[in-house]
């Protein structure tokens, strides 16, 4: 079977980043598609990636308290280098008609997320130590640690039409 270092770093990489990035890509969809079944259907995938992600960073905090320090550092380095490789992903053209945002606020987009997404990422390394439950990882007061999806995804690229993100 897989190794818990593998299931850690697919997690890290595909679940906490790349999930979370086509949560952000999706709503946009969902907001701005010129077909409204497109707009509906994408509105769903968005809401399901996000979940997907926030399932990725609870999984995350739970395996990372697993894991020993070489394999904290193989995980948060696969991790960054996931993050940053989403600008390359932005730069690249992608369908305008199917809703999908144009280059330049894809990489506005793009930037914003990897902001926050690495701010989330070194919160997460600090507190590699704290064993939590499987809840996932948790902030200094307790708290559990969102996705960065609802505060750079909410009014941020043109509105939402829910109260809360996509992660709500």
């Amino acid at each position: 079977g897989a190794s818990l270092l593998a299931i850690a770093l697919h997690n890290a990489v595909e679940g906490c980043v790349h999930e979370a990035w086509a949560a952000v890509e999706a709503a946009w969809q969902g907001m701005h598609a010129r077909d409204v079944e497109l707009r509906v259907v994408m509105t769903t995938i968005a809401d399901e990636e996000a979940r997907h992600a926030q399932l990725a960073w609870d999984l995350h905090g739970w395996l990372m308290a697993q894991l020993d320090d070489d394999g904290r550092e193989v995980v948060c380095s696969a991790q960054r280098a996931a993050i940053a490789g989403l600008q390359a992903v932005a730069a690249e053209e992608s369908p305008v008609e199917l809703g999908m945002p144009d280059r330049a606020m894809r990489e506005a987009m793009a930037t914003a997320f990897v902001a926050g997404l690495a701010v989330q990422v070194e919160v997460a390394a600090e507190r590699v130590g704290h064993r939590s439950p499987v809840g996932g990882a948790r902030g200094e007061g307790g708290e559990r640690v969102r996705a960065p999806l609802a505060a750079e995804h909410d009014g941020a690229f043109g509105g939402s039409p829910r109260d809360q993100g996509p992660l709500g």
